[in-house]
């Protein structure tokens, strides 16, 4: 429970970095040119999803897939109104009382807008997953390290045109791992798979904002922090 909890702290200090950086420098506007956008960072996804994950079994002892309910936070962002940009996930899963799972991704998104409000999206990149065993375990803890690519694809629609910085997001990602026994920790006797894949379905709250000319002295501000 220890590590989960941790595990949970570090997409809560994830969530609250992005706030950080983005909020005393945001506003929401219509259009991508009004009050002359910067040219950094100009249009910034982020997204906290509850995610249901579909994995093969971690050891080769164990037969049964697995299947459980976790969390997700990704981000995404583009310049100024391109289809192309930046893209970084995290999953945090429980797969039994004392195994934890954390998956992540970087790499490339793109973009599509279907209409005023709806839009589609596709996201790969290479990916990291880690599977630590909870320190008050009976067993000296493990961490299991993979490496592989992961590809995601989903669906945003915001409430209306006019309110476009809220959107419901609906998506899945499908991931491959390869074990890496260099990085792993105290693995020797877990019997690790050498090859891992998981599928993921997920949805939640896409929270989209613009950053404005950084040099306007009557920069309105969304969150003051």
């Amino acid at each position: 429970m220890k590590q989960w909890k941790k595990l949970f702290l570090t997409l809560l200090i994830i969530l609250s970095v992005n706030i950080g950086l983005f909020a005393r420098t945001t506003v929401v506007h219509s259009s991508y040119y009004n009050d002359g956008p910067n040219m950094l960072f100009n249009d910034i996804y982020s997204s906290l999803m509850i995610s249901s994950i579909y994995t093969n079994p971690v050891t080769t002892t164990a037969t049964d897939n697995v299947v459980k309910f976790g969390a997700n936070y990704n981000s995404s962002v583009f310049f100024m109104d391109l289809p192309v940009g930046g893209y970084y996930s995290l999953d945090l899963s429980q797969l039994e009382s004392d195994i934890y799972m954390i998956d992540g991704i970087v790499g490339l998104a793109f973009r599509q807008n279907v209409s005023p409000v709806q839009e589609t999206y596709l996201n790969f990149g290479p990916a990291v997953s880690i599977i630590t065993e909870d320190e008050n375990s009976s067993l000296p803890p493990y961490t299991l390290v993979y490496w592989g690519a992961a590809i995601n694809a989903g669906y945003r629609i915001a409430a209306s045109p006019q309110i476009k910085a809220l959107a419901i997001d609906v998506g899945a990602s499908a991931k491959a791992f390869w074990y890496d026994s260099y990085t792993s920790v105290n693995a020797l006797g877990v019997g690790a798979r050498d090859f891992r894949y998981s599928v993921s379905g997920y949805v939640g709250i896409t929270y989209r904002w613009f950053a404005p000319n950084w040099s306007d002295e009557d920069l309105n501000v969304i969150i003051a922090l």
